[in-house]
């Protein structure tokens, strides 16, 4: 699972790295500031664009999950059917004791009326099955009037796991995606980027960030019974290391962060840090992408134009690293940091798939 990557990659990367350098395979090579600026475009595009920086495939999310569906009967519901004719009150008071008692069950998306064949109700409306029940009755009995009505409706529910105060969300076909988190009632420290919904079995595209934040609407896609919504704790991790006052892994909540915000965080640069030498390690932990960006960048461009995402190290250092093997020794220590990390989210159960 891909939240699990992410946070395993921290540390695999500097182990991969020190085996390859050791063996004498060439070590990464560094691009300038212009493409970190360029690569940050590219991440302020959202969760899909990052996702598939970070090497995974995304599939984009199908425009008729926007789309509201008609509130029709359902497997379990209980219907109460009346009819009227001005001569039988005798089938009256019959359909009536039937709905009083135990009402009529929808099973396989049928309706069994006594003495009539099994009525299918599968994708109609409740107004849609009365005439449909009408116009049958009306085979074997003239100037009859039908009446339909819910006894009781089998729930349609969506689950919340997390960082969530309502455990259900009851939908009906209209409610969307926004409705249950603005009922949900997140806490400011909910990690977005990592939040996610399922349905059937699958993880569906939606960017929480974008949809809260910006108002994104494109992503309030219509819930569906049997959806699954999880709230996410502040876990998307980007690593300050080497000659700042406070080295130590960071939470990106919202997928980004911009780097001097992330400095900041660490308490700032020492007096013994090259300004001129700040690298940031991103992508593939085979074979890595390291930007070699200044402090003057940092100060002086905007803050969007310089984007960290989860899994990003930051290394601020001495000199430039041109030995990777003491590059990965001076590492080794902060090591703990991310694997504690790592343990903290597997208790958290944000680990689906190992």
């Amino acid at each position: 699972m891909f939240f699990l990557k992410i946070k395993k990659n921290i540390l695999i990367l500097l182990l991969l790295i020190f085996a390859s350098c050791a063996s004498k395979v060439s070590c990464p090579d560094k691009v300038g500031c212009d493409e970190l600026v360029m690569d940050s475009y590219k991440i302020k595009e959202g969760k899909s664009a990052i996702l598939e920086m970070q090497g995974f495939e995304i599939a984009s999310l199908d425009p008729t999950l926007l789309k509201t569906r008609e509130n029709y009967i359902e497997n379990l519901d209980v219907l109460n059917i009346f009819i009227y004719h001005p001569k039988r009150k005798d089938l009256e008071d019959f359909f009536l004791k039937i709905s009083n008692l135990n009402g009529f069950i929808v099973k396989g998306y049928k309706i069994d009326i006594p003495n009539i064949d099994s009525i299918d109700v599968k994708n109609l409306t409740l107004d849609q099955a009365n005439k449909k029940i009408e116009n049958r009755i009306k085979q074997e009995l003239e100037d009859v009037k039908v009446f339909t009505s819910y006894k009781t409706r089998n729930t349609q529910i969506v689950k919340i796991a997390g960082l969530s105060s309502i455990s259900t969300y009851d939908v009906d076909g209209k409610k969307r995606l926004f409705d249950l988190l603005s009922d949900a009632k997140l806490p400011i420290h909910a990690n977005l980027f990592k939040s996610y919904i399922i349905r059937d079995k699958k993880f569906l595209n939606v960017d929480f960030y974008k949809l809260l934040k910006e108002g994104d609407m494109s992503y309030n896609i219509v819930l569906k019974s049997g959806d699954k919504v999880y709230i996410a704790s502040d876990t998307s991790n980007i690593a300050i290391l080497g000659e700042v006052k406070n080295p130590n892994v960071i939470n990106a909540t919202n997928g980004f962060m911009p780097i001097k915000e992330a400095i900041a965080k660490a308490g700032g640069i020492t007096s013994n840090a090259d300004s001129l030498n700040i690298q940031v390690i991103r992508g593939s932990i085979v074979n890595p992408k390291i930007y070699l960006i200044s402090f003057k960048h940092i100060l002086y461009l905007r803050d969007d134009a310089l984007l960290l995402m989860p899994g990003d190290i930051v290394y601020v250092s001495t000199n430039p690293i041109a030995n990777w093997n003491k590059f990965v020794s001076q590492m080794l220590p902060t090591v703990g940091i991310v694997n504690s990390a790592v343990q903290g989210f597997k208790n958290l159960g944000l680990f689906i798939n190992e």
